[in-house]
């Protein structure tokens, strides 16, 4: 374009850089400030040379370079048109390629118009694709599309600054180096640099900053966060020294952290590369580290932020801790370090705090003992947390323990005193003791495990000695017994004081006990022998003994223990074992009556070694007996079982038995209902029934075979006012009457007898007279046959049909013979049956045929 053009688009707005300015638009500068890079605009009708004579360049030299400060800048002609060339292989391009391999500055920044990389509108211009890197430049600089983008090729940054006043275009295709793309609004960068590093910032025309990206080696960080004092500290506060690798300014409290809730920061000074970070450390304990969390705010001379934009990655998490310790330390434990019990002429205690001291010495402990002289300290050794202090055991058998008495002179590394600043708080008088024993070991007993007697095969002593022993064996005891066969000790077991032997009781019955013979093998924890030195003087021979008792119990009795006969409600019987026995209650008896009905056993009393048995007589006169049916509940005290093992083995059923005769109280007889004073009847099961007689609780029927009852047939009790009989009665004459029993269980008078005949025989088949069989007769013939004489009833069937299966007549008369009217002329068959006084039918007849004419 002209002169004038380029003074509108640059010279208006940049003047002040220009050296030497011609333009209208006000002062220049005293010195180049400005250095431009030839773009497609700047190349018109008449070339590049408007722009070589607005910018001064005499010698019309497309591209060049100079020095600023540190950075070396290389401005290329990207333009087709540059007669040097625009390839990687041109003149100019050699030219970029020597000065950069003979520059000496810090940085060397390549600038052109034509972006080589761009996701803007114009896109990437090949041709412009230079290997930039390898011949030496630190970031290349571009224009032409009107954007602001940040690319990463081969690891160094390429700019695109488009968007300096211009449309701005919209991104196309995005290149996948593509960091950082902006376009909504106008602006320019800043480039800030020094000897170690180069900072590019894009900012919008408000002050809005759209990017940032540094280069160089110059970016502060955290060398280290030391501590001022000793680790171990009980001070209120601490302090840590934070060194930078470099000044930085921005430091303070909100840069730190740390890893213990109970501590805060309450200052931090200094300056340059050095602070000092001041630590409020609570009232705990605790290891606490002081941490430097990078926010940003921290930054060097040149702005750089701790350890580079972005937040967080300046930050510092390995520095020194400090460990606090407020608390006061205490004794944890006083231990026993030798066996015990003992009998040495000196034991030792270890001593443990809860933490390392100093300051401890004897003078620090005393002995505390009961009925042992003479005890004392002999010895101290130990550091840290662990002492060692051995005393003197003195004279006899007692208790000897180890006590601390705090008299402010233990401290740990900090300080603090042994349970805090007072005397006596730090006492600890609870530690282990050991038990001096100078004396022998002895048998305090020998005592039976389980009850006696016993079936057992095998049974247990338990054998305790004063004081823990060992060695004891099978060798140190002997059985007491006699009457037994095959018994030995078949095993000892346990430790310390007590001791379990198991003997096998072998065969017979007799008494077992276990004695301990001293052979000197026993000893205790002090290495004393049973009962002192020498054999047998630790003998034991008091021990309890076993009763061994295998034989199953049985009943050897079972008698009345009341008058007989009886007449009372209840009775007693005497239940007699052969030796003590238990588990007999009602479920083991039974009773065995005759004429007796609702007996009960009712109570059992225990009179060891026999039981008394009470039975209720029920009601009825007859006989009652004690029966035992052994179940497997009853045992002997050693735990036999009656008759032995099994069901039934033990029963008894040859007691005695108690004649049971009622007598009869005033109390109402029931009236007969029925038949009048003789009934026959087929039924062997006749039912027979009374009158209610008031307040009456029971009834008792009794049938016999004669008028005295004394041949009983059946006697039952009944709650009703009818029996039906239990039994089949045989055909025979029989007799019963029946009284009630009031609420005590007391029978009245019987009512009146009543004779009764059982006849289930029926009567033999009639024989037929006339009309003789196969007759021809008339219309009204008479039917005879021979008289039965038990008969009182007779039956006649007349039918056409030998089967008599629908009979034409059915007729009943007590005399033998009936007459017929009216019958129809053909053949009739036609037979008889007798009924005798009981309800007994007999066989029908031998039928005749007979012909109507």
């Amino acid at each position: 374009g002209a002169t004038s053009s380029i003074d509108d688009n640059i010279g208006q707005y940049y003047h002040e850089y220009i050296f030497p300015y011609k333009g209208k638009y006000g002062a220049g500068a005293d010195t180049r400030r400005f250095f431009p890079a030839l773009g497609n605009h700047d190349w018109g009708n008449n070339g590049p040379r408007p722009y070589y004579n607005y910018f001064s360049f005499y010698n019309e030299k497309g591209y060049y370079d100079f020095i600023q400060g540190p950075v070396h800048f290389f401005v290329l002609n990207s333009n087709p048109e540059e007669p040097d060339g625009t390839s990687a292989s041109s003149k100019q391009a050699k030219w970029l390629k020597s000065g950069l391999e003979l520059s000496t500055s810090s940085f060397n920044i390549v600038i052109l118009h034509h972006a080589p990389y761009s996701s803007g509108k114009h896109g990437s211009n090949l041709y412009t694709q230079w290997p930039y890197k390898d011949w030496g430049a630190d970031a290349v600089l571009a224009g032409h599309d009107h954007i602001y983008e940040r690319l990463n090729i081969n690891g160094i940054p390429y700019f695109v600054n488009g968007i300096g006043g211009s449309d701005l275009y919209r991104y196309e295709t995005i290149l996948p180096e593509s960091q950082v793309r902006f376009n909504q609004d106008y602006g320019a960068m800043r480039v800030e640099a020094n000897s170690a590093s180069i900072k590019f910032q894009m900012y919008t025309r408000t002050g809005v900053l759209v990017d940032e990206y540094i280069l160089g080696n110059s970016i502060p960080a955290v060398q280290s966060i030391t501590r001022n004092g000793a680790d171990m500290s009980n001070a209120a506060s601490v302090d840590f020294t934070v060194n930078f690798s470099e000044a930085v300014t921005g430091v303070d409290i909100s840069d730190f952290s740390l890893n213990s809730n109970n501590t805060f920061i309450s200052n931090v000074s200094g300056a340059s590369t050095s602070y000092t970070v001041t630590v409020n450390t609570g009232a705990s304990d605790g290891v606490f580290r002081l941490d430097l969390v990078d926010n940003d705010s921290i930054v060097n001379s040149i702005g750089v932020p701790l350890g580079n934009i972005g937040i967080g990655n300046g930050s510092f998490f390995s520095g020194e801790s400090y460990t606090i310790d407020k608390t006061p330390p205490i004794v944890t434990s006083i231990l026993r370090a030798g066996p015990n019990p003992s009998s040495a002429a000196s034991v030792d205690f270890v001593v443990s705090f809860s933490e390392a001291v100093i300051g401890v010495d004897g003078s620090d402990f005393i002995l505390n003992t009961n009925g042992i002289s003479g005890a004392s300290i002999l010895n101290f050794s130990g550091s840290g947390a662990s002492y060692m202090i051995t005393a003197n055991t003195g004279v006899g058998n007692d208790n000897l323990r180890l006590d601390l008495i705090d008299d402010d002179s233990i401290a740990d590394v900090t300080g603090n005193k042994l349970g805090g600043m007072s005397a006596g708080n730090g006492d600890f008088n609870s530690g282990e003791m050991y038990t001096i024993n100078k004396a022998a070991p002895s048998v305090v007993s020998i005592t039976r495990v389980s009850q006696s007697p016993t079936n057992a095969q095998r049974v247990d002593f338990a054998v305790t000695f004063s004081e823990a022993v060992s060695g004891v064996d099978n060798t140190d005891f002997i059985l007491n017994t006699s009457g037994l066969g095959n018994t030995s000790i078949s095993g000892v077991n346990g430790m310390g004081a007590a001791y379990l032997v198991s003997v096998d009781t072998g065969t017979g019955d007799n008494i077992i006990g276990l004695e301990l013979i001293d052979n000197n093998s026993i000893i205790n924890g002090t290495i004393i022998n049973l009962g002192g030195a020498g054999v047998g003087n630790g003998n034991f021979s008091a021990s309890e003994t076993y009763m061994i008792d295998k034989t199953a119990p049985v009943v050897t009795s079972i008698i009345r223990a009341s008058q007989n006969p009886a007449s009372d409600i209840s009775v007693d019987f005497i239940v007699t074992f052969s030796e003590p026995v238990v588990g007999v209650d009602t479920a083991d008896f039974t009773l065995s009556t005759n004429n007796i009905n609702n007996a009960s056993v009712s109570i059992i009393k225990n009179v060891d070694p026999f039981y008394i048995v009470t039975a209720n007589t029920g009601i009825g006169n007859g006989t009652i007996r004690l029966d035992l049916i052994d179940n497997d509940g009853i045992n002997d005290l050693a735990g036999n079982l009656l008759g032995g093992i099994g069901a039934g083995n033990g029963n008894f059923l040859a007691g005695e038995f108690f004649d049971i005769a009622k007598v009869s109280v005033n109390f109402p007889a029931p009236t007969i209902r029925g038949y009048g004073g003789y009934f026959v009847t087929n039924d062997p099961t006749p039912t027979f029934s009374w009158s209610v007689i008031k307040d009456a609780q029971f009834y008792e029927v009794v049938i016999a075979a004669d008028e005295n009852f004394t041949q009983v047939t059946e006697s039952q009790i009944v709650n009703n006012l009818s029996y039906s009989s239990n039994i089949s009665l045989p055909d025979a004459t029989y007799y019963w009457h029946v009284r009630a029993y009031n609420a005590n269980a007391q029978p009245g008078k019987f009512s009146k007898t009543q004779s009764f005949t059982v006849d289930t025989t029926p009567p033999p088949a009639p024989s037929l007279l006339m009309p003789l069989d196969w007759a021809t007769v008339n219309k009204k013939p008479t039917f005879q046959w021979v008289k039965v004489s038990s008969a009182i009833n007779y039956q006649i069937e007349i039918d056409n049909n030998s089967d008599f299966s629908s009979p034409e007549y059915t007729l009943w008369r007590r005399e033998t013979s009936i007459r017929v009217s009216g019958m129809k002329a053909g053949i009739y068959y036609w037979r008889v049956s007798a009924k005798d006084s009981a309800g007994n039918w007999s066989e029908w007849s031998a039928p005749f045929v007979l012909n109507i004419r």
